[in-house]
């Protein structure tokens, strides 16, 4: 009777054994997910916030920076050609524990008649 008891308890602990391993493998690729999906919200995020500043730039044509957030977002405003000015939108922050610089940048140009 102990034996079969001893048997089931081995498997047991084997099958505990080979669960919690296949779970530890399972783990960091997780973290790698959660990680890749975090640094895709945050570049969606920046790409939301320079159209936004690129909008509100063509109403005002002003250079400006600002922080928002953890994002650095500067607007320049310069002559490209006669009556034809460009507008450009870079938006920078640092990737979450990398510590890695990362930017967009957008440009336009527009039509100024004066």
């Amino acid at each position: 009777m102990w034996n079969h008891k001893g048997a089931i308890l081995i498997e047991t602990l084997v099958s505990i054994f080979i669960f919690s391993v296949i779970l530890m493998s399972y783990i960091p690729i997780y973290s790698q997910v959660v990680k890749e999906k975090e640094q895709r919200k945050m570049y969606d995020q920046a790409i939301i916030l320079a159209r936004k500043e690129m909008e509100e730039t063509q109403l005002t044509l002003v250079s400006s920076t600002k922080q928002i957030d953890s994002y650095l977002v500067e607007v320049k405003v310069s002559s490209y050609l006669e009556n034809i000015l460009e507008l450009k939108v870079t938006v920078k922050w640092e990737e979450l524990g990398l510590g890695k610089q990362r930017q967009v940048v957008l440009r336009k140009l527009i039509y100024s008649p004066t």
